[in-house]
């Protein structure tokens, strides 16, 4: 909400309420071993980001009107890789019954190394380009069948107004 209003001058809503989902997004992953300090920390990065990749979509021309890129996509790799960064060495891997607590999980700055940290970001990185290819094909599968664009009648009566099956809303008056 802060970071938004640094920017544009004026508080908005969509912004606060995108800031308070992102960090709900980017708990998800780490909320089992990190601190309470740790996760305000990260609960403020994440929102954070999902103001600046907003912004990244908004210069970059891509359409994402309700924010869920940010949001779900960017804080999620963010709450992935955290886990590398924040994990407090309180508790250990998760095991069938009960955390296994004979060898606890330490972020970075809890003076754990990089073994945590460049999993988490190897994993968000195949997760990501895995993610990537399947859209990609199954896009190009559906740009193939001819069912990607709207017809030149929607453009021309407008996206909002048009239905892309091409049932066309009544106009009253």
């Amino acid at each position: 909400m802060i970071v938004a209003y640094v920017m544009s001058k004026s508080w908005d809503v969509s912004f606060t309420v995108n800031g308070f989902l992102a960090g709900l997004v980017a708990i998800t992953c780490p909320c089992y071993w990190v601190s309470p300090t740790g996760s305000i920390i990260l609960g403020g990065v994440a929102g954070v980001i999902v103001v600046l990749g907003a912004e990244l979509l908004e210069y970059l021309r891509i359409d994402d009107p309700i924010g869920a890129v940010p949001v779900h996509g960017l804080n999620g790799i963010w709450g992935t890789i955290s886990l590398g960064l924040f994990a407090s060495g309180q508790y250990g891997v998760t095991g069938v019954l009960a955390a296994d607590n004979s060898a606890p999980l330490k972020g970075l700055f809890y003076g754990g190394g990089m073994q945590v940290l460049m999993a988490q970001v190897i994993g968000s990185a195949i997760i990501t380009v895995s993610t990537f290819v399947v859209a990609f094909i199954v896009m190009y599968a559906v740009h193939m069948m001819g069912e990607l664009r709207v017809s030149a009648e929607g453009e021309a009566y407008g996206i909002d107004l048009h239905e892309p099956a091409g049932v066309v809303l009544e106009q009253e008056g």
